[in-house]
């Protein structure tokens, strides 16, 4: 269990691609609205004879139709390096030394889960073809590779003019936002960076990551009402220490206070049910910080996807916080799933922007705000921020 503790790192802007816009500013107006903006995939059907159709998802508008695996991510990736560049128009990453990180889906991704496989014949030929496909996967040493492929294609792309340097990338999903939150923070108070770029993109809106959900019971559909709806998003954090942020004359949204990281051992993938040790854990470590009272619940942004595994954690978890912090009670939650499904490596980002957003239009519940994520394959972590005044 590691914790990046109190330190003067300040956020100073965000970009966001996503089903409800294509920059963070209309699509954070939208989530705080309540708007949801799903689609329909007609080339792949689910459900039952009597009841059928497409499958639904929460798709960015316009730019992923057609597009696959890779592909896809570099779509979202070029977006949101436009936004960036559109909501930062002073380009404070010019002539100063730079970093990225980024967290994007393991590539193995539709390899795993086979526990959640009810059919055995099924699960078997799932393996079988694992196995069979086991020789043509990249090594572990080119995964860093693919990462930076992506980013740089995406910024040739949006004609980003700078040098792109990937100091760091995350492949374990839900969480792999707050790892490398954490990342950047130790090498922003290092000085091995003046400017840290975290970025986070993720699709489970195209064919095989639908077909990977539904052989698994994960997709929602008439057949599996505790299902996820399948999102997409891609988008970027900007960081850098206060001072500098103060002395460029930068608009400080919020201040990061602590990244706490942990490990459920009953993991989705393997089949198991959480208690909610891990998840608790992390808040636990995270309220010293964050100082809630009775009388002023804790505001949460989650990445609650609607499945029974997480709300069966989410209810466990609760029930071990609320005799040291009764807040917990009636906590302040956030649910972006809501609006723009489950957006998996990038859920990260999704809820960051919508956390900063707050704290710049002045809507933020509460001082602080707390992020909660959890990986399919364990990690849990919360992510805490203060808002600047």
């Amino acid at each position: 269990m590691s914790s990046s503790g109190n330190q003067s790192i300040a956020f100073t802007g965000s970009s966001l691609v996503c089903s409800l816009g294509l920059d963070v500013v209309s699509a954070c107006a939208a989530l705080r609205a309540g708007i949801v903006r799903p689609t329909t995939v007609d080339t792949f059907v689910v459900g039952t004879l009597d009841d059928f159709g497409g499958a639904t998802v929460h798709a960015a508008p316009g730019i992923t139709h057609g597009f696959e695996g890779d592909a896809r991510l570099l779509r979202l990736l070029h977006a949101a390096f436009e936004d960036l560049q559109t909501q930062q128009s002073a380009a404070p990453w010019k002539k100063v030394r730079t970093g990225f990180y980024l967290s994007l889906p393991h590539p193995d991704r539709e390899h795993t889960g086979f526990e959640l496989i009810a059919n055995e014949d099924l699960r078997r030929q799932e393996i079988t073809r694992w196995e069979e496909t086991q020789a043509a996967r990249p090594e572990p040493d080119n995964w860093g590779k693919r990462a930076k492929s992506l980013i740089e294609r995406a910024s040739v792309l949006a004609r980003w003019e700078q040098p792109v340097d990937l100091r760091a990338f995350s492949m374990t999903g839900n969480t792999g936002v707050a790892e490398l939150i954490e990342a950047a923070s130790r090498d922003l108070n290092s000085g091995a960076v003046e400017l840290a770029i975290v970025g986070g993109v993720d699709s489970w809106a195209d064919a095989t990551s639908l077909r990977w959900l539904e052989q698994r019971a994960r997709l929602k559909s008439a057949t599996t009402s505790a299902g996820l709806a399948p999102g997409e998003a891609g988008g970027f954090l900007l960081m850098e220490a206060v001072p500098r942020a103060q002395s460029r004359g930068a608009k400080i949204l919020a201040v990061l206070q602590s990244t706490v990281l942990d490990r459920e051992e009953n993991a989705h993938l393997a089949g198991k049910m959480s208690l909610g040790e891990a998840l608790a854990r992390v808040l636990t470590r995270t309220a010293p910080l964050a100082a809630w009272s009775p009388d002023a619940p804790p505001w949460l942004v989650v990445d609650q996807n609607g499945e029974s595994y997480r709300a069966q954690e989410w209810g466990c978890a609760l029930t071990r916080l609320v005799e040291d912090h009764p807040g917990f009670q009636e906590p302040v939650v956030w649910y972006p799933v809501v609006s723009v499904g489950e957006t998996g490596a990038a859920a990260g980002a999704v809820q960051t922007s919508m956390a900063l957003q707050a704290f710049r239009r002045r809507y933020a519940p509460a001082h602080q705000v707390a992020l909660l994520a959890g990986a399919d394959e364990g990690q849990r972590s919360a992510t805490l921020l203060r808002g600047w005044t």
